[in-house]
């Protein structure tokens, strides 16, 4: 049996302290499982492997006891790579988490669309989950196949809508510039973030990260950048479009989402205002690095 993380080797009050000073709890993390069996291209499941290994859940149980009772944490990050893979056994976690009663919030660091269903999200709400974040990353269900990703846009849409129900929040990881994506897929992405405005998203490029498919893929269009230095949106690859043109999209799409937010409706007069602003210069940016490329 694997034991715990030793938590005390870390600064665990200072921690909590600044945490809570930053938003308002203490927040633990926790893994149920290891291993991934999708086929993701993008993914360093190489590091855990396609076999799952999980633990059982009287094993997780102890573990929240002791991050309650002992660390102080009042909210527990479960960051497996995908928590519910194996329904039934979520569904006996959520049970054993209610009968425990510690008092505890939680929040899913990654979920699938596809895994998801009506009667999981409201018992996950009723022992305390408060957010799922959902690992989208496009719009555009020809870049989901190009993912490898086995899920689809609608599948994406239907989950939004029972984790609403449910009345989580969520967030949403989203991906541009993988290999093949045209500005009309880069467009559909940004409609459905705008359509459904989850409460936050985290924006990112394509990563050729060493061992994956999307790596061996774009191997021989790699640029001199250094993947460890790179932030959030500077490319690796030569790709369609230029950096800038992933640069702006992403602003575009963070600055659009907040007009959103603030405005509360997708038809309001400055956000549609931004929004033609928004396509008419990712156009342009898009077409200048088409006719770079073709001389």
């Amino acid at each position: 049996t694997i034991e715990f993380p030793d938590r005390g080797l870390a600064d665990i009050e200072g921690y909590s302290r600044r945490w809570r000073e930053r938003h308002g709890h203490f927040a633990l993390s926790i893994m149920s499982s290891r291993g991934c069996p999708y086929n993701c291209a993008f993914c360093s499941r190489p590091v855990f492997g396609r076999r799952v290994r999980r633990r059982s859940v009287a094993n997780v149980v102890e573990e929240l006891r002791e991050l309650r009772h002992v660390h102080g944490a009042d909210r527990v990050r479960f960051a497996d790579d995908i928590l519910p893979l194996d329904r039934g056994w979520m569904m006996e976690l959520l049970e054993a988490i209610r009968a425990e009663g510690l008092g505890l919030e939680f929040e899913c660091l990654a979920a699938r669309a596809d895994l998801v269903d009506g009667e999981m999200l409201r018992a996950m709400a009723d022992v305390g989950f408060k957010e799922v974040f959902y690992g989208v990353e496009s719009g555009s269900d020809d870049v989901l196949g190009a993912m490898c990703k086995g899920q689809t846009r609608e599948q994406v849409l239907r989950a939004t809508t029972l984790t609403r129900e449910a009345g989580m929040i969520q967030h949403w990881f989203i991906m541009f510039g993988y290999p093949g994506e045209t500005v009309e897929d880069v467009e559909r992405t940004v409609d459905m973030v705008l359509d459904v405005a989850p409460e936050s998203i985290s924006t990112t490029v394509a990563y050729p990260i060493k061992g994956t498919p999307l790596y061996d893929d774009v191997q021989g269009l790699m640029t001199n950048g250094q993947w460890r230095r790179s932030d959030d949106v500077e490319l690796l690859f030569r790709n369609r479009y230029p950096a800038r043109f992933y640069r702006w999209t992403v602003f575009r799409l963070n600055t659009s989402l907040r007009l959103r937010r603030t405005l509360g409706r997708r038809d309001s007069v400055p956000l549609r205002a931004f929004e033609v602003l928004g396509r008419a210069i990712a156009r342009v940016l898009a077409v200048e690095d088409e006719a770079w490329s073709s001389t």
